[in-house]
């Protein structure tokens, strides 16, 4: 008898056989426990994952052999594939796999970012959709100006036209040849207003930089595809903002490499078809894509007077919420500006400023005082009124002109 030929059993109830194409059950209490377990670091979350069918590990009508099962195990640990039951209690729980909580058995599914798995066949879709969200939003982070992305399509048609891939000592293998070949290209831009890059102006190290990136990163980090951790274990974008902030970078070319034909996929489902557990691989159409983008920076100086700008509109904001003549002043060089466009020979609109000086003035209990000077021949309150800036203008001017004392702490 062959090492691998099933071993003889008795008869199996064919209610007890499990189809491996069965999905696990949610409802078993063997899963409700598996996913109530203490929640464990992603560190610790193996890259490469398949779940086998507990109780049989072929399609072939009988149970199979332990030794034929310790078999496909061993293949597929050897490939660096970590080999879970379906209802194995010592998997990791919280993990999600295509974004559901109940993974499919017989699918290789490939670690993405924390404790999100993705199928091998749409893993590398997900990878370039992750990688091109999170580089867009540090190029605005970091002070990008322009993104001009240039996307190359390659597409063509692969068929196995015999087991040629080398899986090592494993004995099975496979050849992939392509025709009917097509390639197009894409492009689109996308603007970014300068923002004046606190992020990184305001950092004089590079740690300071990463936990700016980590504060803007967790904004999002739980309700969109965004990952801090992809961000750490990305050589490519950490490399990419590191010489940004090191070299103060002007421009910059990243390229992300999109292949739909993985070598670990294929390793995993040629042995996975040797027992009758994976879909056919005679023939599967491909898509290469590769995706350029040209970035251009804000230069570091005018990052650095557009924030000192911004620190001091903000400073501006801040004495108009709390200063009715501000905010007034504010409201007459506006109006100031529009009505000019029409009439060359505008003056200005006072009167909001003369009635909250009224009002003021009556707070502090100098209304006679004032309504006596403005009774006085060539005293205009109004004249006066278009040079108020602030409330201490104004009640400087009280003091000065009304001769009256005024607490300082009214100001």
């Amino acid at each position: 008898m062959d090492l691998f030929d099933p071993v003889p059993v008795d008869p199996v109830d064919p209610a007890d056989q499990v189809d491996p194409a069965d999905p696990v059950d949610p409802a078993d209490p063997v899963v409700t426990q598996l996913y109530q377990l203490p929640y464990k670091k992603y560190d610790d979350l193996p890259r490469y994952k398949i779940f086998l069918p507990n109780g049989r590990s072929c399609a072939s009508c009988a149970p199979c052999a332990s030794r034929r099962k310790d078999s496909l195990t061993r293949k597929l640990e050897s490939c660096g594939i970590t080999v879970v039951g379906a209802n194995s209690k010592e998997e990791y729980p919280g993990c999600s796999y295509d974004d559901n909580p109940i993974p499919d058995v017989n699918v290789p599914y490939i670690r993405l970012t924390k404790d999100k798995y993705y199928n091998d066949i749409s893993f590398p879709q997900k990878k370039t959709e992750i990688e091109r969200e999170i580089l867009l939003l540090l190029t605005g982070i970091l002070g990008g100006s322009k993104i001009t992305c240039s996307s190359h399509v390659s597409s063509s048609e692969s068929s196995s036209m015999n087991q040629s891939l080398n899986l090592a000592s494993m004995g099975e293998s496979m050849r992939f040849t392509s025709f009917n070949s097509g390639r197009d290209s894409i492009q689109r831009d996308e603007l970014y207003e300068n923002t004046g890059g606190p992020a990184i102006i305001n950092s004089k190290t590079w740690e300071e930089v990463t936990q700016n990136i980590r504060d803007q990163f967790s904004l999002i980090d739980e309700h969109s595809i965004i990952s801090y951790d992809y961000f750490l274990r990305s050589s490519d974008l950490y490399t990419f903002a590191y010489k940004r902030f090191l070299l103060r970078l002007n421009n910059y070319v990243y390229r992300i490499e999109e292949d739909r034909t993985l070598e670990k996929s294929a390793q995993a489902r040629v042995i996975l078809e040797g027992y009758g557990l994976s879909t056919q691989l005679d023939s599967r159409y491909t898509i290469s894509k590769t995706h350029e983008y040209v970035i251009e920076f804000y230069d570091f100086s005018a990052m650095k007077d557009f924030y000192a700008i911004e620190e001091l509109q903000c400073k501006y904001e801040d004495e108009r919420s709390r200063d009715s003549f501000a905010r007034l002043r504010r409201e007459y060089e506006i109006n100031m500006k529009i009505m000019k466009k029409y009439w060359p020979d505008w003056k200005g609109d006072e009167k909001p400023i003369f009635v909250e000086c009224i009002k003021h003035a009556k707070k502090i209990g100098i209304y006679d005082t004032l309504k006596e000077w403005m009774q006085q021949d060539g005293n205009d309150l109004n004249h006066h009124c278009h040079l108020f800036k602030s409330r201490t203008d104004v009640y400087v001017w009280f003091q000065s002109v009304l001769n009256v004392d005024i607490d300082s702490d009214m100001y």
